[in-house]
This record gives C-alpha cells, structure tokens and sequence, in this order.
C-alpha cells in the first residue's frame, strides 16, 4: 500500500528569492533573474562552507556584520560610500559600470539638507494657514 504524500506548495520567498511577486511591476531580464540566481547560490554555498570550516556561528556573525555596515549612519544629503559592504561582499575586487560611470558623488544637483530631513522624518506635511 503506497503512503500518502502531501503536496506543498512551494514557498516562493524561501524556494526562489528572487521571483517576482507582481509579474508587471517587476520584471526582469532574463539575464539578470540568472545572474541574482547565481548570486544568491555563491553566497549559499559560502555560508555552506563557512560553517563547516569555522563553525555553525560564522554565517551568523557575517550576516550580523553585513546588516550593522547597510544602516547609513550619515545626513541624506551626505552619500555613503558603501565601502565597508563591498568588502564584506567581495565587491571590491571587480570594477563594474556603477564604479566608474554614472558617479552620484561627482552631479552638480543642489540639495537642500532640511528638505531631505524633514522628509525623513515624516515632517513634511503641510501646516494650516
């Protein structure tokens, strides 16, 4: 007698996490699905063996790492490099398009610094006359 094997189904977000939820709102191109996918694997495996090498902890504290260096820490209108996580993801050692086209730090864009908090703070609404 054969045994009764449920049906799931798959959990998008943890199965492929880079499958897009809303197909029109965002697609992607093909190349860039498989590359994220290749992305996503390489890191996978580098956890993999991270933890059989170091121990079970290693993942975590990387992960912890990464986290702590994502939160800018400086005024809107002061860009972050991003230097630290690049580090932490093996960035720094390939020289991509963003590196050296397309620079935000170098657009002669004013920025008005109160503006930008007030918006970050949630105080932009409009005061009664």
């Amino acid at each position: 007698m054969e045994q009764y094997i449920p049906y799931e189904l798959p959990n998008v977000s943890v199965d492929r996490p880079h499958a897009p939820t809303n197909k029109l709102a965002q697609r992607k191109h093909p190349v860039q699905q498989a590359l994220e996918f290749h992305e996503h694997m390489e890191e996978k495996r580098k956890y993999s063996s991270m933890a059989n090498v170091y121990g079970g902890h290693m993942p975590i504290h990387f992960e912890m790492q990464k986290f702590l260096v994502s939160t800018p820490l400086r005024l809107p209108t002061i860009r972050s490099s991003g230097i630290a996580m690049e580090i932490l993801s093996g960035a720094d050692e390939d020289i991509e398009f963003e590196d050296w086209l397309n620079d935000p730090n170098m657009s002669e864009r004013a920025v008005d610094l109160h503006a930008r908090m007030e918006r970050r703070l949630g105080l932009n609404s409009v005061l009664p006359k």
